[in-house]
């Protein structure tokens, strides 16, 4: 029985495969724009599929396009976008403009390192349309801050340095598509993939930093994520932000980014239905060099003997009734500092863990939620706050009603 979207797609992508399998070996057609044909249609059908319960986000394949300069990407199989887009004539494809863009996908059958190469070149291609108009929406902003607030449990930026210019990363990714890429045989083994593309990394001219890298590149059962905050995020170890992450779990990756996307840039909810935290690979980490004029990357080895985890997502449970108390002071607006009371307790001593637990931070010393949407709610387990921009939170309700 299937009962999540995940589900759904990795069904429809095995019964799809076999189906182009068995076409392939009974048909003698060796013509490579066709076979391409077919594994760009599987991958829309997944991505239609996926985004089926939201009419106003849609796919088409076609070009991106800054309309304030003029500038246009090089052809992209898929584009997910939201609002009007301009038909080319007498074809079936689009200009998007790069506003409405919510993810533009690549798509190959197979996949090695020239192909790999070229999805770099033309994501790229994506990546320069933006300007200082995309990204300075006050939205993005705000998601950047938050983002930025869960990676370094703080929003004070000090000029000059890796936080600093990470922030500025984070502001224009903020505000770009998400850059894909999903080949369907190729790199099978998780290791494998992050090996070839370290190797694309150490051979590519990364004029542009972390952020001109892409987004998530799914090869069989096999990905790596970006950790940007789309959804995901991560920490500074060693003066070096992880950049990558891996799993051998790419549909989660996958649905779990799109649907992200989707909330940050439209506001439109997503109601996805397969809330679980996973465990990812920490695979490379980007780091300024001493005179601040560039970006090297190293990479974490991979443990090969490390198993991915699913567990159900649920909210922090507060020690007591203050830690709770303060939590929903802030939601409503109330405005703290680190050195202030609130109950008879310092308010450093009650943030403590909510700092650990990504829901609170600092911006110099005033004290500042790291949520896109806060929800606080007492339950017979506790008093449980936490996040609730993709409706996780009242999904967790409820599934935990009694």
């Amino acid at each position: 029985m299937i009962e999540s979207i995940k589900e759904l797609l990795c069904k429809i992508k095995e019964n799809r495969l076999e189906e182009i399998a068995d076409f392939l070996n009974n048909n003698n057609i060796n013509h490579r724009p066709t076979n391409g044909d077919m594994y760009e249609g599987l991958a829309g059908e997944m991505l239609t599929t996926a985004i089926n319960s939201l009419p106003k986000i849609k796919v088409t394949n076609g070009f991106v396009k800054n309309k304030r300069s003029g500038k246009i990407s090089r052809q992209t199989d898929l584009i997910l976008y939201y609002g009007d887009a301009d038909d080319i004539p007498c074809t079936n494809t689009k200009v998007v403009d790069i506003d409405n863009v919510i993810a533009i996908i690549e798509v190959k059958g197979s996949f090695n390192d020239d192909e790999l190469e070229d999805f770099h070149e033309k994501q790229l291609s994506i990546y320069d349309l933006l300007d200082d108009h995309s990204a300075v929406d006050s939205s993005f902003n705000e998601i950047s801050k938050i983002v930025f607030g869960k990676i370094f449990n703080e929003t004070n930026l000090i000029e000059n340095s890796l936080e600093y210019y990470l922030y500025h990363f984070l502001r224009v990714d903020s505000a770009s598509p998400l850059r894909i890429q999903i080949g369907f045989d190729g790199f099978k083994k998780e290791d494998t993939l992050r090996k070839h593309f370290m190797k694309l990394i150490e051979t590519t001219k990364l004029k542009n930093g972390p952020g001109a890298l892409p987004n998530m590149i799914i090869s069989d059962k096999a990905a790596i994520v970006k950790l940007f905050g789309t959804p995901y995020t991560t920490s500074v170890y060693e003066d070096k932000f992880i950049l990558f992450g891996s799993t051998n779990n790419p549909m989660r990756l996958f649905i779990e980014s799109i649907y992200s996307k989707i909330v940050n840039k439209t506001g439109i909810m997503t109601n996805f239905d397969d809330f679980k935290s996973i465990d990812l690979n920490p695979f490379i980490g980007a780091c300024l060099d001493e005179k601040r004029d560039g970006w090297y990357f190293q990479e974490i080895p991979f443990e090969a003997s490390k198993d991915i985890k699913l567990k159900e997502w649920e909210p922090y449970f507060c020690k007591d009734a203050i830690e709770y108390g303060f939590v929903n002071k802030l939601c409503n607006g109330v405005k703290f500092r680190t050195y202030s009371v609130y109950c008879g307790k310092k308010v450093d001593d009650i943030i403590k863990d909510l700092v650990k637990m990504r829901i609170v931070g600092y911006d110099g010393t005033k004290v500042v939620l790291l949520t896109k949407k806060c929800m606080c709610v007492i339950t017979p387990k506790g008093y449980a706050v936490g996040e609730n921009a993709n409706g996780q939170f009242d999904q967790w309700l409820s599934n935990n009603k009694k």
